[in-house]
């Protein structure tokens, strides 16, 4: 897939310049659980010819972006876990702030009974479009 956005130029947002731009390996970051895949990684990627750098965990782990992301998919993965959805919401992907967030709890967390919810499962508010997850099933269990 990396080979795939570096030939179709696939385009990516860049911030310092404002402006959209084809993307470049630089752009990608590949995120693993532990170390121990990692050779066999760097040897695919040398022999699809494509430049990489082996980033510290703890580097990568603490930028801002990929921390929520990490909250995005904890939430994702355990939609009965409140503190991930809460964490994932008040993060740059969504943006809620706290007055957001009760509103949302006070309305009964958008339970389709009107009811008030005791947890954020039953409904997340629509995802932003560009995070390309096609339908959204409010209430989706995971």
């Amino acid at each position: 897939m990396i080979t795939q956005a570096l030939v179709d130029k696939w385009t990516v947002f860049d911030e310092r310049a404002d402006e959209w731009r084809p993307i470049r390996a630089r752009d990608i970051a590949i995120l693993l659980p532990a170390r121990t895949s990692l050779p066999f990684l760097e040897a695919a990627l040398t022999a699809a010819g494509i430049p990489y750098r082996t980033e510290s965990s703890s580097l990568v782990y603490s930028a801002p972006e990929v921390r929520a992301m990490m909250a995005a998919l904890r939430a994702i993965g355990d939609t009965g876990d409140e503190l991930a959805t809460v964490a994932a919401l008040r993060s740059p992907l969504f943006g809620c702030g706290d007055d957001d967030l009760y509103r949302y709890r006070r309305r009964g967390a958008g339970s389709a009974s009107g009811r008030r919810s005791r947890t954020l499962r039953p409904s997340f508010p629509q995802p932003p479009p560009w995070l390309g997850w096609g339908i959204w099933r409010a209430g989706a269990a995971g």
